[in-house]
């Protein structure tokens, strides 16, 4: 049941680009407040689908369409609180609980993992002194029967002064199943800086991870964190990447504020889009993680709520950014915890065209943001509802059947498409036009 630790130290300072805007701003958004990251459960095994959910023998579905119901909803109780879920590319679904790794094969058992298995949760002291947690927080499916997951880990006010032990906590690990033997083996990535400071390591709890399927990014990974933004390909990653904000004190002093980031989105061309808690960026591709990808000058880099959306603002600026995504036409969506939702199309390269969401049905509590393939869009809001926003007519639709919303991921890769949904219960598939 033991499976190799390999640690992987191709590390991480701050990559620097502004890019100034103009337009109308907004007034500063409200108080910050963390989301809820879940409970902890446990399930039995189980078939999944169920084995009168599982396609029939000789049942005429077209491989495009994947292993999984083709039914407008299907829910799947795990008896956990899913925090994240995604396919791999084999469509194997992993889902994360805090504290345990979920394997989900159709017409297979449910395979469950934990710390026992190689997984990186275990008690720590944080930096107030309390009892907590490396627990799971975000994951990606990858290659075939392959994820990669993410970990809470120490984040204190002093990351330099931190214990090396310290600095391990949280990262993330590579973890491939081996459907043979039924085991795990986990790759340990350790996200240290090696651009600017080599005592750097900021970077310590993903909030958000995106492996890319298609267009030039194909195959490749990135991790939201606390701090920055960073890139990973065949386990080889650098530096990591943030807009800049400064924040201007009326006694005159200036201090950068950057951090958050939940929001990724790639584009085709394999430019990141990413949101956080300070500010907006677009990173321009390169398929050199380290160091050329860091090297790279931001296309993009504003505030949406500053007067001139520029990254010079003032004190105790937030925005609270909670997603970001790019409907096929190339409008770029951002949603926040605090804020509700925005639209700006960049190929009017102004500013002055970003546009906050007055529809009184959107709601302006917003948790998680997808974009679907017909240029709707997918929201979780502050009650865990889920949402679809069609921009075109102006549709809000509260979706039914789901409850206790986490997360919501859309699989293009399959038809009709898969929209899936982390849940308080367990997970909930939509494949509903």
């Amino acid at each position: 049941m033991r499976k190799l630790v390999a640690i992987v130290a191709l590390l991480l300072g701050c990559q620097k680009s502004h890019v100034a805007g103009t337009a109308p701003g907004g007034s500063p958004p409200g108080d910050f407040t963390q989301p809820d990251l879940g409970v902890t459960g446990a399930t039995d095994q189980m078939m999944f689908p169920p084995p009168d959910m599982a396609t029939p023998a000789g049942a005429d579905l077209a491989p495009s369409a994947g292993p999984w119901p083709t039914a407008e909803l299907t829910t799947f109780a795990l008896g956990a609180s899913i925090l994240d879920a995604s396919p791999d590319d084999a469509q194997n679904l992993w889902a994360a609980s805090r504290d345990t790794l979920f394997l989900v094969r159709a017409g297979q058992p449910v395979r469950t993992f934990t710390a026992a298995d190689g997984l990186h949760i275990g008690p720590f002291t944080d930096p107030s002194g309390h009892p907590n947690l490396t627990s799971m927080t975000a994951l990606a499916g990858g290659g075939p029967n392959t994820v990669f997951v993410g970990y809470y880990g120490y984040e204190s006010d002093t990351p330099f002064n931190d214990t090396e032990a310290q600095k391990e906590l949280g990262n993330a690990d590579k973890v491939v199943f081996d459907p043979a033997g039924g085991k795990l083996t986990t790759t340990r990535y350790l996200f240290r800086c090696d651009y600017e400071n080599s005592t750097c390591w900021e970077n310590r709890s993903p909030r958000r991870m995106i492996y890319v399927r298609s267009g030039a990014a194909g195959g490749h990974l990135f991790i939201g964190f606390n701090h920055g933004v960073s890139h990973v390909f065949n386990d080889t990653f650098g530096d990591h990447v943030h807009p800049e904000t400064w924040y201007h004190y009326p006694d005159g002093t200036v201090t950068e504020k950057i951090g958050e980031y939940y929001g990724l989105a790639v584009t085709p061309q394999g430019h990141l889009w990413m949101a956080g808690r300070y500010g907006v960026g677009l990173q321009p591709w390169n398929p050199m993680p380290h160091f050329k990808w860091v090297d790279g000058t931001f296309i993009w880099a504003f505030t949406i709520w500053s007067s001139d959306h520029a990254m010079d603002v003032p004190a105790n600026y937030e925005e609270n950014d909670s997603g970001i995504a790019v409907t096929p036409d190339g409008t770029v969506w951002i949603s926040s915890f605090s804020r509700g939702l925005v639209s700006w199309q960049p190929s009017t390269n102004n500013y002055g065209t970003m546009a906050a969401v007055r529809n009184p049905a959107v709601p302006g509590t917003i948790m998680d943001l997808a974009a679907d393939l017909d240029g709707s869009l997918w929201m979780i809001d502050g009650n865990k509802s889920l949402i679809r926003f069609t921009p075109s007519t102006g549709n809000v639709q509260v979706w039914p059947g789901i409850s206790g919303a986490n997360r919501v991921v859309i699989d293009a890769t399959v038809v009709p498409r898969a929209v899936w949904v982390s849940t308080d219960a367990g997970l909930a598939l939509i494949r509903a036009k």
